[in-house]
């Protein structure tokens, strides 16, 4: 019972892991990219989820199905709604407070998600995820104490659980506790070697001496400052981006979801003062960094000299 509602389960049956494409199809068919024959069949069944839990109104598996379908198009909102109707049929049911809470984070309802994960642990108090999904809301709250309190329950559930050890680093950098992050890395080396590399990673870039998240401002940057809704600049013409690739903890639990970064495109074509806007579990945040730190620029242009632009870059992670 357990395997049914792990992580993976907010974006992982085989329903969901095919409409995580519809997202793409969408914008590629109102660009003008033809679809194909299958990409046709697939949202030819989202309408018929739809008109299932139209002809059984009261039937809990048929609006859970949909909450599936709308979650894998990113339409969040009804996803939450069909979640929610699901819950109030059935109650008992821990796989749909489960994917009802991981959906409430993509709205940023962060409340909402740790209401949703109490959910399941009243029906199973044993289960270690729901933990580390209250860990990552009271994180993406800033409340870190919390956070911590939350993983650490994960952690005497699931003593292996890697994902958590990792996040439980992450929170100890948040609050500037670099001992306790470093040494998290150290013992996380022995689980994971990736997501100790990223934490390591994280500690360097946020908590050494000189760090970028933590320097000034460049000379002149500041008053030169425009941001992505200026419209009296162009915007950076953007001349080489990578892909954001997966951590394989985030395979394992098939995590998926936007990253939303915000970072200052300089006049001079660099990259300056990142921040995280909405993050994602299991090395995904880092993953998103790591390749807008590579992106190359010409940049914005205001009354014909170069400017330095705040804008929102997003990296997508599905699986598909």
């Amino acid at each position: 019972m357990r395997a049914l509602y792990l992580f993976s389960k907010w974006c992982c049956s085989s329903l969901l892991v095919a409409l995580l494409a519809l997202s793409v199809l969408q914008a590629q068919t109102s660009q003008g990219v033809p679809i194909n024959e299958h990409q046709a069949k697939l949202l030819k069944e989202v309408e018929e989820l739809k008109q299932e839990a139209q002809t059984h109104p009261d039937h809990a598996k048929a609006h859970y199905k949909l909450g599936v379908a709308y979650a894998g198009l990113r339409q969040w909102q009804n996803a939450a709604a069909a979640y929610e109707q699901a819950a109030q049929l059935d109650a008992n049911d821990p796989e749909t407070y489960y994917n009802l809470a991981w959906v409430y984070t993509q709205l940023r309802k962060h409340e909402e998600s740790i209401k949703a994960h109490h959910q399941v642990l009243r029906i199973d108090p044993k289960y270690a995820e729901s933990h580390f999904g209250i860990a990552w809301s009271h994180y993406c709250l800033q409340r870190y104490n919390e956070a911590l309190e939350a993983y650490k329950q994960a952690l005497q559930l699931k003593p292996r659980f890697a994902g958590a050890h990792y996040e439980l680093g992450r929170v100890y950098v948040a609050m500037g506790n670099k001992d306790a992050a470093l040494e998290k890395a150290r013992a996380l080396g022995k689980l994971d070697r990736e997501l100790a590399d990223l934490l390591q990673r994280e500690i360097s870039r946020t908590l050494e001496p000189g760090a970028e998240n933590t320097a000034p401002p460049s000379s002149g940057e500041s008053n030169q400052l425009m941001t992505d809704r200026t419209n009296k600049a162009s915007r950076p013409k953007i001349l080489y981006r990578e892909r954001a690739t997966y951590t394989q903890a985030a395979r394992t639990y098939k995590a998926c979801g936007v990253v939303v970064l915000s970072v200052i495109f300089t006049s001079d074509s660099r990259l300056s003062r990142l921040r995280v806007v909405s993050g994602l579990p299991f090395g995904l945040t880092e993953k998103a960094i790591e390749a807008a730190e590579k992106i190359r620029f010409s940049p914005a242009i205001k009354d014909g000299a170069p400017v330095s632009v705040r804008m929102s870059i997003e990296y997508s992670f599905d699986i598909y």
